[in-house]
């Protein structure tokens, strides 16, 4: 099942990277044009004695299921960093990926990177050069798994012991975990996934090399219901556009229950390529003391589906994002005609 992803600061910046679902970070940035492709990455460039570290954690906690894991990296190798550590959900670091300054080798260990080795990857990285890495990870003391592949060439197997004491289960994913004083510092990730082995492939299992990329509204759809405020720019859709969130520069408001906007959408970016998922990513908050759920509503040829239930909002801005690995109106994978075709927007449960 494809639980989460990330397009690493395509779509927040530096100041969001908390609200956008990072649990917490530590000199970590959203550099724009670093990742691949000249896309957004999330990246740490700090050099001197400094913490580094990006930490996630994954819904549903304590899962006892095999993890599937990829994301972009790129790595100046100046240092020795983790590349992903598998952590429960109390903070005990299961299975580890590292990489001592300068080697490029990759090092799987049961604990921390200086905790019981594993073995090593049998393709190394290269300064500088991004690759794309996927793990699967299975909890257990004696039939555990750890699989690594990059690029998707399989680098490691292993059978065994994967349990580093603490719950037989992971929900936490923490990166870099470097606080060493050295310069040179320069690790970026994006494209970042995570699945588990529940449901159907092929989100049950790893994804290969995959992209996220955004797509911004460019036209009105069939509603527009909501009301715009701050600085008027004559459209719903033109409220909502920005690569980055300006939060009460310009947006959307709803106060009644049932409301909805709908808006048209860039053509798919890269065309000829299987879509795994479709992703709906707002940026909201309410505004007074009362309960607001609000969720994504798409619009299939002429029937509109709401969402049957939304995400709560706080004050602060965060946020809000929902998976759809089908399309709602066909309930099978989507097509890049229905790409197309989209119009979605948000929609006010309550």
């Amino acid at each position: 099942m494809l639980l989460d992803a990330d397009n690493c600061g395509a779509t927040y910046a530096t100041a969001d990277i908390t609200a956008a679902g990072w649990a917490s970070h530590s000199n970590f940035s959203v550099v724009s044009g670093g990742g691949r492709a000249g896309a957004n990455c999330l990246a740490c460039q700090v050099n001197g004695f400094v913490g580094r570290n990006l930490r996630r954690v994954v819904t549903p906690l304590g899962s006892t299921r095999h993890l599937f894991h990829g994301f972009a990296y790129r790595s100046s190798l100046s240092a020795t960093y983790d590349l992903v550590s598998v952590h429960d959900v109390n903070g005990v670091q299961h299975i580890t990926l590292s990489t001592t300054g300068g080697t490029g080798v990759i090092t799987v260990s049961r604990g921390s990177n200086s905790g019981t080795a594993l073995g090593t990857c049998a393709v190394a990285l290269s300064a500088g050069v991004t690759v794309f890495i996927e793990i699967e990870v299975f909890i257990d003391d004696a039939a555990g798994i750890v699989r690594v592949w990059i690029d998707d060439v399989l680098a490691f197997d292993f059978t065994g012991d994967t349990r580093n004491a603490g719950l037989a289960s992971w929900g936490v994913l923490t990166y870099l975990n470097n606080g060493v004083n050295h310069s040179g510092c320069d690790v970026r990730y994006s494209d970042w996934y995570v699945c588990d082995d529940a449901g159907l492939p092929p989100w049950n299992t790893r994804l290969s090399d995959i992209s996220v990329i955004p797509h911004w509204p460019t036209a009105a759809g069939n509603s527009a219901q909501w009301t715009r405020g701050g600085t008027d720019s004559g459209q719903n859709w033109s409220q909502m556009d920005e690569g980055t969130p300006n939060g009460d520069t310009d947006f959307v408001t709803a106060v009644v229950a049932g409301k909805q906007d709908l808006y048209k959408f860039q053509a798919l970016k890269q065309p000829g390529h299987l879509i795994v998922a479709v992703q709906s990513v707002m940026h909201a908050r309410k505004v007074d003391a009362g309960t607001a759920y609000v969720g994504c509503s798409f619009r299939h040829g002429p029937v509109d589906y709401p969402p049957a239930s939304g995400e709560p909002l706080g004050l602060d801005y965060r946020y809000v994002r929902q998976m759809f690995t089908t399309n709602p109106g066909t309930g099978s994978g989507w097509t890049e005609a229905a790409f197309n075709a989209i119009e979605a927007g948000p929609y006010k449960n309550s």
